[in-house]
């Protein structure tokens, strides 16, 4: 969810998305408890618990009416979340349009290509690269959907899979 505060006008960022998504939320009942047999208050707080090798954060783009909301969000291009290593952004999806499933509106995917540049795909024309003068973070801020951050470099890490290597 975006944050209550934030009006049409106001600029978030990705970090802003995922703050909120760790807000604490509490609630009056929903919780039967085993113990006393009645339905009881409880809060859940939600958070990553540690450095993905990719993460997906999406953006509560449109509304019950599938009518596009028009705040702006700012893709960092290093994201820094509490307790994990910082991750780099990789790609962002785009919806055009005024409304999910309009004529005419459509999807735009940007995201990095082997000569670690931004290349931009909207399905009509050739992908061609982001122009260097323009920053994926200020491309479309009013249009994003999804974004997407990788570990630097692309790199990957497994659990446990540095017992598995053998000692060179």
């Amino acid at each position: 969810e975006i944050p209550e505060s934030a009006g049409d006008d106001d600029d978030l960022c990705v970090t802003d998305l995922y703050t909120e998504f760790c807000r604490r939320q509490e609630f009056s009942t929903g919780w039967f408890c085993s113990i006393c047999k009645k339905q009881q208050g409880h809060c859940v707080q939600s958070r990553v618990a540690s450095t993905p090798n990719v993460l997906l954060i999406q953006a509560p783009r449109f509304d019950e009416s599938k009518q596009r909301r028009r705040f702006k969000i700012e893709a960092e291009e290093e994201l820094s979340l509490p307790g994990m290593s910082e991750l780099q952004l990789f790609g962002v999806v785009y919806y055009d349009g005024q409304k999910l499933g309009d004529k005419g509106g459509g999807y735009i995917c940007v995201c990095r290509g082997p000569d670690w540049r931004f290349w931009v795909f909207n399905g009509r024309q050739r992908p061609s690269h982001l122009p260097r003068e323009i920053s994926l973070s200020q491309f479309k801020k009013e249009c994003s959907c999804l974004f997407v951050y990788t570990r630097p470099g692309g790199e990957s890490m497994f659990a446990g899979a540095a017992s598995l290597l053998p000692d060179l």
